[in-house]
């Protein structure tokens, strides 16, 4: 029950983090109102992240959580590449609805160049197995 709960506050304040920073912009977003939103404690901030940038490296997080909402639609796809153009567009959709256009621009051009690598790449071998397998 610890980890969920760790989980739980963790995943609370990215969230939070993440919306904020859409609503308001990243520099006029603060730990203050990221706390707040959030419903945790400074305490519990500043045991997951050493300031406001560190949140910017889990975005993967947004990304998990994203799938995790999407996989049991996934069945209703005849095939794996439907499958990925599936996930694909939920993921372009959740990045313009909710991640600030004014972040760093290697942050948001890494994470779009890692969602249209997948969209264009082949699918590995592993990728195909993973997918049939779902």
């Amino acid at each position: 029950m610890g980890r969920k709960r760790t989980a739980n506050t963790k995943g609370k304040i990215i969230s939070a983090a993440w919306r904020l920073f859409y609503e308001q912009g990243y520099e006029e977003t603060t730990i203050d109102d990221i706390i707040a939103e959030s419903g945790t404690s400074r305490g519990s901030f500043y045991h997951y992240f050493e300031g406001k940038d560190a949140l910017l490296g889990s975005l993967s997080y947004l990304f998990d959580e994203k799938y995790t909402e999407l996989e049991p639609k996934l069945s209703g796809f005849a095939t794996c590449m439907e499958q990925l153009i599936f996930l694909n567009q939920e993921l372009f959709g959740m990045i313009e609805n909710s991640i600030a256009i004014e972040l760093p621009a290697f942050f948001c051009g890494l994470a779009v160049n890692i969602i249209v690598s997948l969209a264009t790449a082949p699918p590995s071998v592993e990728i195909v197995k993973e997918f049939e397998s779902v």
